[in-house]
């Protein structure tokens, strides 16, 4: 057993009593005398982060220290440090000695704010502003720029930077209708990242969405996933960060992905909202405005309401 891991759990719990199989605690729920929260602290069993009261029964049980640190009222670093112990399935997957690998922008990135006579700058404004409906001051905030040589050869380049301004994602998206490859990333890059999270305020309700010009045209603390799957750094932060809400904006095309999303963060306390977005129309394409009247009538998912979702998707 991890001595740290236990010393924790007693800054929560208070003193615990080890067993052969478990470290007992008073239950903060029914506050019974007697040491009735068992808590599997052992790494090697198959039941570790299992807790059950054996007085309130299933009222207070679950799996997941996280969940129960966030039960219980734990504080950002109380959370950081049981991340930092646990680390299981909400680390980024690298290895001790690997890290994550440098991202850089390419080096013939160059900014849409400065203008030129060159018609690959023409053509990568007309479609930043025209197509996607960017503004001047989108362009400015996001850093958004093109290239007109070099791998990413007629793209127009959306970056992503983290909470300190460093450089964790960008896309690239071809501005001429007949390319054949039209979507571009940073090759070996990780999507383990919280995308355009140096905009994003954990204190407000956040808004998840699949692509960049998705969470752009939102404006307001959306994070893009860069695809459809939720990103275990994202998973961890918002846990954290512990956001009063979580707006799931994805796709119709996407529903499976959208349930398996919506039931993880519930698991975890999370208050999930599931955006109903017209059938084939995504944020990008319904605008600041349409999209945020459908945010504002969206009402919190109850776990009645995910089964449904369920039976509507087999």
């Amino acid at each position: 057993m991890n001595s740290e891991l236990l010393s924790l759990v007693e800054q929560i719990l208070g003193k615990g009593s080890i067993t052969s199989d478990s470290v007992n605690f008073h239950c903060p729920n029914c506050g019974h005398h007697k040491k009735k929260l068992s808590v599997e602290l052992d790494e090697s069993s198959e039941h570790f982060q299992k807790y059950q009261c054996w007085i309130c029964g299933d009222s207070f049980k679950g799996k997941g220290l996280p969940k129960l640190f966030k039960r219980l009222g734990a504080s950002k670093n109380q959370m950081n440090d049981l991340f930092e112990l646990i680390g299981k399935g909400y680390k980024p997957k690298h290895t001790e000695n690997q890290g994550p690998s440098e991202i850089t922008l390419p080096q013939e990135f160059k900014t849409l704010t400065t203008p030129s006579n060159t018609p690959e700058y023409k053509h990568a404004l007309v479609y930043a502003t025209k197509t996607r409906r960017l503004t001047k001051e989108d362009i400015i905030r996001y850093n958004i720029g093109y290239c007109e040589s070099g791998k990413y050869k007629n793209t127009v380049i959306v970056p992503s930077y983290d909470s300190t301004g460093k450089l964790n994602f960008f896309v690239g998206r071809n501005f001429y209708k007949d390319a054949i490859m039209k979507h571009m990333t940073p090759t070996d890059s990780s999507k383990d990242i919280v995308g355009f999270e140096m905009m994003i305020n954990w204190n407000i309700p956040i808004i998840l969405c699949e692509g960049a010009f998705d969470a752009i045209a939102i404006k307001r603390n959306a994070i893009p996933l860069f695809g459809k799957a939720l990103p275990d750094t994202l998973v961890r932060n918002i846990i954290i960060n512990r956001p009063p809400k979580v707006y799931l904006c994805l796709d119709n095309d996407a529903i499976k992905t959208t349930i398996k999303m919506a039931e993880k963060l519930l698991n975890e306390g999370v208050n999930v909202y599931v955006v109903d977005l017209p059938e084939g129309r995504d944020p990008s394409e319904l605008g600041f405005q349409e999209i945020w009247k459908l945010i504002e009538n969206t009402e919190m998912l109850k776990f009645s309401d995910l089964i449904q979702y369920k039976l509507i998707s087999i």
